[in-house]
């Protein structure tokens, strides 16, 4: 969120394996942030630079985030599970307190929800806070101010878009999109 450096998954410690890493923009400085067994990669930074969100494969149906603090390495699982679970994309609210993501825990479509770690550090429950019963959650994303969140469906392999109010947990329904499939929101 500063600008000062990128995060990005390299094989260049292991091949067999994909690590975490953040790259320096002025100094190119490559820090290893995670290592992983197999996938894993960064899906955000906190605003403050203090934390990262780590997703972790460990096969096609099962996955997990976990906060990683970027000074110490410690790492806190947020997504704990039993059985298959697909858990995508964590995202950081812009105040770093709540953290946004994908979820099929106990269901069967992915839903959009959230984790709030609390005083101790220590994760609260996965909260469901948008769903439908006729399609599953694609992919999303948080507002820079971190009111809205947008959220694209697959209904039936094609894309619809609801607007999602954080405050309220009002969903809206979005514009009909001009194509069948919709990628790469900013």
């Amino acid at each position: 969120h500063d600008s000062c450096s990128l995060a990005l998954a390299s094989n260049r410690r292991d091949p067999a394996a994909m690590d975490a890493y953040l790259v320096g923009i002025e100094s190119s400085e490559l820090r290893l942030v995670a290592e992983n067994q197999g996938m894993g990669m960064l899906t955000d930074v906190s605003h403050d630079g203090r934390y990262g969100i780590l997703y972790r494969m460990e096969s096609r149906s099962d996955n997990n985030l976990f906060l990683l603090d970027l000074d110490t390495s410690k790492e806190t699982l947020l997504t704990p599970h039993d059985g298959p679970g697909s858990f995508d994309a964590g995202k950081f609210a812009p105040d770093g307190r709540t953290i946004y993501l994908s979820s099929n825990k106990e269901r069967e479509l992915i839903a959009f929800a959230r984790v709030q770690p609390g005083q101790d550090g220590q994760p609260g429950p996965i909260e469901i806070i948008a769903e439908r019963d006729d399609a599953e959650l694609n992919s999303f994303e948080i507002s820079e101010d971190g009111t809205t969140a947008a959220l694209v469906w697959n209904l039936a392999g094609r894309n619809e878009l609801d607007f999602l109010n954080l405050a309220t947990l009002q969903l809206t329904a979005g514009p009909t999109l001009p194509g069948e499939l919709a990628f790469g929101f900013s």
